[in-house]
């Protein structure tokens, strides 16, 4: 209920939390994978964190 609020409140904030939040998802998934290269899934994973961090910043540019 708090980040609805937030998008309510302060929209570009609240993008660039969300942000933030799946950027740094992707760059632990990233370390991860360093250490564990045959878990391909974790891959997957990590490029969707960051195509949802590149979405993001597109929306908080438009609503800017």
């Amino acid at each position: 209920w708090i980040m609805v609020f937030y998008y309510f409140a302060s929209p570009v904030d609240a993008y660039d939390i969300n942000m933030k939040i799946e950027k740094h998802a992707y760059e632990t998934y990233v370390k991860y994978s360093a250490y564990h290269p045959e878990d391909t899934k974790i891959a997957e994973i990590a490029q969707d964190e960051l195509d949802h961090s590149r979405e993001l910043r597109k929306a908080m540019l438009m609503i800017a």
